[in-house]
């Protein structure tokens, strides 16, 4: 192949390349960050390696201190990036490493606090990925569909897990969280159809919607301490999924938390859990026993429509103290007058509850 383009250049300030064609490698030196994009814009220019060089290794010197937004986007060849040791690297761009298909691993320096969004998305052959220690939050989409990637450690100080950061991340088997995030939000794990068990640390203080849609493998949820509500399809179509450790802080389940969950057998509800919003667990197929142990339950509309196996629902209150109403909307829950007249309140569409066997009893 005859290269047109010259083999060295500048790619920042005081930042350059170079590409050995014997070796197949681009080496980024110098020191400081790389264009950004206002930069390349002034420059009427733009990152091109992956259209100019076919290298399979990228080898970034010890001083270069931040990745550029989309530096190397689309480079297919791509199978391996090197940091030399001590790496001064403090950032790495959104996009930086998007679509590179043959990416298979990466460890990120320690020193590197920020990774922009989508920074590895699509890299379908990305089997191992190394979190820096100082790492404050993993962005949106940073590894959204990286189909081959085994396991990832969230390192200690990482804060948040935003939207879609490992969506449909089909290999992902294995999620150890760091002690620090209190925040995984919506979309975070979608379709991590391999995901075994989710363990959240008690850092935790929010799950939003549907961050574990569709983990079809998960067997086993241990729930932070210190959440008090479980958000809208949070664990919606988790088909394998037997067991929840509930702790004392949570008092709602929202809309459709646990919907589809057609493994679910056997459940418990810890005192302080009073309220069950609309298809909290619509179609458990297989729930067969439900204990309530709060002393007021209000039960919304559907929360348990089609549960058509349960046999038996325990509530802790006496046979005088439950009633269905009529709610106004699928949302509302009794009137004033039903809730002082009545613990239990069960609104209509839950009829495979109430079908039960009904034990009543009181601590």
């Amino acid at each position: 192949m005859i290269d047109y383009y010259p083999n060295k250049g500048q790619c920042g300030k005081n930042v350059y390349y170079e590409y050995d064609r014997s070796t197949a490698t681009l080496t980024i030196s110098g020191e400081g960050a790389m264009y950004t994009p206002e930069e390349l814009k002034e420059r009427n220019s733009k990152y091109s390696f992956c259209n100019e060089f076919n290298f399979e290794r990228i080898y970034i010197k010890r001083d270069v201190t931040e990745i550029g937004e989309g530096a190397f986007a689309d480079c297919i060849k791509l199978e391996s990036v090197e940091f030399e040791k001590r790496s001064a690297l403090k950032r790495i761009s959104p996009g930086a490493f998007q679509r590179c298909f043959s990416l298979k691993k990466i460890e990120i320096p320690n020193g590197v606090e920020f990774i922009g969004y989508e920074a590895f998305e699509d890299c379908t052959m990305l089997k191992r990925a190394i979190l820096p220690k100082k790492l404050k939050n993993i962005s949106d989409s940073l590894f959204k569909n990286c189909i081959s990637l085994k396991e990832i450690a969230v390192p200690d100080e990482v804060c948040n897990i935003y939207p879609k950061a490992f969506e449909r991340c089909a290999s992902l088997e294995r999620v150890d969280f760091g002690n620090g995030v209190t925040t995984i939000f919506g979309l975070a794990f979608e379709g991590c159809i391999s995901l075994k068990s989710v363990e959240l640390p008690d850092s935790v203080t929010d799950v939003h919607s549907a961050a574990f849609f569709n983990c079809t493998s998960v067997e086993k949820v241990s729930l932070s301490k210190n959440m008090g509500m479980l958000l809208h399809g949070v664990f919606y179509s988790c088909t394998s999924l037997k067991s929840v450790d509930f702790k004392d802080k949570i008092y709602c389940i929202c809309q459709k938390t646990f919907a589809n969950c057609t493994s679910l057998e056997s459940i418990e509800f810890p005192k302080r859990i009073c309220e069950f919003s609309w298809g909290a667990f619509k179609n458990c197929s297989a729930l067969k026993n439900v204990k309530f142990c709060a002393e007021r339950v209000d039960i919304k509309m559907g929360a348990f429509e089609g549960c058509n196996s349960i046999e038996n629902a325990y509530f802790n209150t006496g046979a005088e103290d439950y009633a269905e109403y009529e709610p106004e909307y699928i949302y509302s829950g009794p009137d004033e007058a039903f809730r002082n007249k009545y613990k239990y309140a069960i609104a209509q569409g839950n009829r495979a509850l109430l079908n039960a066997k009904l034990h009543f009893e009181q601590d």
